[in-house]
């Protein structure tokens, strides 16, 4: 909502066509005013996740410093149309899994809903869902790898901390907290500590 109390539609087009005619992959977010917060649910009960756009704009511009989409002027209109055979080729390039094969990370996969590349991390005792933010800029595999210190250092770091847990707190487990239960060895209260 404006702080006129005007109620704006906001979309995220990708791929779209620049004004230049070259397809574009990169976002481009678009606001048009719609007025009342019922208008507001009729446009956007009109458009589904897949629909082919036209948007009537003065101007688009690129992405700005940290951001990752493209911007465009206040829309004056957005119409649906079919879906042209370039930008339907774009599209299902664009579903098509972006897949990144770290030596030390493994499979990571890019969700576009979370802008990030996802799998899941572990070895014996631990396993945990990792997700790296997806750069502004490079390659997929160059923005996995640049992350990849700082995992294994967080790696690490887990193990520092667990091993502190285990130091400080197997005494007052054993003798304060187990109820019935059997007394555990250090190795025991590590791996009911850990990531499963």
């Amino acid at each position: 909502m404006e702080q006129d109390g005007t109620w704006v539609l906001v979309i995220m087009l990708a791929p779209w066509r620049h004004p230049d005619g070259h397809v574009e992959q990169q976002e481009l977010r678009v606001e048009q005013k719609v007025g009342s917060n019922s208008r507001l649910g009729q446009a956007m009960r009109r458009l589904d996740e897949r629909d082919a756009v036209r948007v009537t704009t003065a101007g688009v511009t690129p992405p700005r410093p940290n951001f990752r989409w493209w911007d465009c002027e206040l829309a004056t209109r957005i119409a649906k149309i079919a879906i042209p055979p370039d930008l339907e080729a774009a599209q299902h390039a664009r579903d098509r899994p972006v897949v990144v094969r770290d030596p030390q990370l493994g499979r990571l996969v890019l969700d576009r809903r979370l802008g990030a590349f996802v799998g899941k991390r572990g070895g014996p005792g631990k396993r945990y869902e990792l997700a790296i933010d997806e750069g502004m800029s490079g390659t997929p595999e160059a923005q996995v790898q640049s992350a990849r210190a700082r995992v294994l250092a967080v790696e690490r770091g887990y193990a520092q901390i667990l091993d502190a847990v285990v130091v400080e707190k197997l005494p007052l487990y054993n003798e304060n907290w187990r109820g019935n239960r059997r007394r555990l060895t250090a190795s025991g209260f590590r791996r009911r500590c850990g990531m499963n």
